[in-house]
């Protein structure tokens, strides 16, 4: 792995100091087999491992906390080892899944001093932002002087292998599920205010059923400027202590020690979406800043939509100001707007056009103008994945997420009844002030969230957001 795909880090100095950037991840295996693996950059070699509490290095066998008999080295990061490791408490209650991830402080960043709160804000973000596209973390522990957190296990592929195996782009199918995976991830940290600040394609991984998992929320951090949360939280600790960031993934922003923001990961985002979708970085893995002092742009990508190329083009934007400011609406711009003709067959639209194409504006407004069971089975199916993934979205209470998919069925089947059933449930939500986990929201907030919602084309003649919006207006 270059130098510039590993992640950065260094002693807090004044700013006025030249500080060294020193490098904590190894450099990864170069074996092509896919790797059971969970953490960011991944590696099999290199390094020594942490030491027990009785000052033995961990080997095969070792026991953490009488509990978790480690079984193999599965990678190597910037803050410390990932084992496999068999859960006794999982084994005895004959779990089918008794493996576990454990990531073991190393010793070279035991010795930092932020390192243990690092590791315990890795385990809390990630616990926080529960979502399918997020890695599931178990727990934060101790054992003597090894610190560590427990993650479930994946069989798969990190993306940056995924992308190494395909020099000239993944099938633009696939890399399409990839991207809006990350995304529909990406858009739930940030409706908590969260942003990764180090996302790259090591820190992504795809799993052998095809699911996609953000990895490493070592260094995320709240955005300060977004909630009271964020500022008390950093009185306590300041991932900028720790000062990382990959610089060929990390934005002009970032390399300025600006604060973070939503649109530093959308940066990486578009980072990455041009890498699967061509197989190369759009800037040869320069830093932002040369970039920016070349005044370079992005080739376009070629073989897919308009409105994705912009989307890319619009996240590549070197200057925050000018560039998409958060996943949820980078999710919105990539998917475009379906035509509600697209996926029509020929039989069905010369079957309307025979009972007279004015029928189609006669009908009411309360159902759709075409049975569901009319559609084409492919256009049906489309319609119910999105319905899917728009409860299992409410499941993690993932508000932006369900928004985006109920209003993709409704848009692929206008008026379409489920997908009016569910988004009535959210504006229920929001209008009896439980939407989401900060619900005591102040008015101005509540007036933010209802003119988001009243963009998505399923919800702008909503009559009740409307209703609240006129309200909120009336009492500002």
């Amino acid at each position: 792995m270059s130098e510039e795909d590993q992640t950065k880090i260094k002693q807090a100095l004044p700013k006025e100091t030249n500080a060294t950037a020193i490098s904590q991840a190894k450099p990864p295996s170069s074996r092509a087999d896919k790797v059971t693996a969970l953490t960011g950059d991944v590696s099999n070699t290199g390094g020594r491992s942490p030491k027990d509490s009785e000052g033995k290095r961990i080997t095969s066998g070792s026991i953490i906390n009488q509990r978790f008999i480690i079984e193999k080295v599965l990678g190597r990061g910037g803050m410390g080892v990932v084992y496999r490791a068999l859960d006794k408490r999982k084994q005895e209650a004959k779990d089918r899944k008794p493996y576990v991830a454990i990531k073991v402080l190393s010793d070279s960043f035991r010795k930092h001093p932020a390192s243990f709160i690092a590791l315990q804000r890795e385990a809390r973000k990630s616990q926080d932002l529960a979502h399918p596209n997020v890695i599931t973390v178990y727990d934060f522990d101790r054992d003597g002087d090894i610190v560590y957190i427990t993650m479930e296990e994946l069989s798969g592929s990190p993306l940056d292998k995924y992308i190494r195996d395909n020099p000239a782009g993944l099938p633009i199918k696939e890399a399409t599920h990839i991207i809006k995976g990350i995304a529909q991830g990406l858009a739930y940290a940030h409706s908590k205010k969260i942003v990764h600040s180090d996302l790259k394609p090591g820190n992504v991984f795809v799993t052998n059923d095809g699911n996609v998992k953000i990895l490493d929320f070592g260094i995320a951090r709240a955005v300060s400027n977004m909630s009271e949360q964020a500022s008390s939280e950093q009185t306590l600790f300041d991932a900028s202590l720790l000062g990382g960031l990959t610089p060929a993934y990390a934005s002009f922003e970032m390399f300025e020690g600006q604060e973070p923001d939503t649109s530093d990961d959308i940066y990486a985002l578009g980072l990455i979406a041009y890498e699967v979708f061509t197989g190369d970085h759009p800037f040869q893995r320069d830093h932002a800043t040369k970039v920016s002092a070349n005044n370079r742009k992005p080739d376009k990508i070629k073989d897919i939509p308009n409105h994705q190329w912009r989307t890319i083009a619009t996240s590549l934007e070197l200057m925050r100001e000018n560039r998409i400011d958060n996943a949820t609406t980078f999710l919105k711009k990539f998917e475009g707007i379906p035509k509600t003709t697209i996926g029509l067959s020929a039989a069905l639209i010369a079957a309307i056009t025979i009972l007279g194409s004015v029928a189609l504006f006669r009908q009411p407004a309360t159902g759709p103008e075409i049975a569901f069971n009319r559609l084409p089975i492919e256009e049906q199916q489309k319609i119910n994945t999105a319905l899917e993934q728009g409860r299992e979205a409410l499941k993690f209470n993932d508000i932006n997420g369900a928004l985006i998919f109920f209003n993709q069925a409704y848009e692929l089947h206008p008026r379409n009844k489920q997908a009016v059933k569910e988004l009535d449930k959210i504006v229920d939500m929001l209008t009896s002030k439980k939407l989401g986990a900060n619900s005591e929201a102040t008015p101005q907030a509540l007036k933010s969230r209802v003119d988001i919602m009243l963009q998505y084309s399923a919800l702008s003649d909503n009559k009740r957001l409307l209703k609240l919006r006129e309200k909120l207006n009336t009492a500002e």
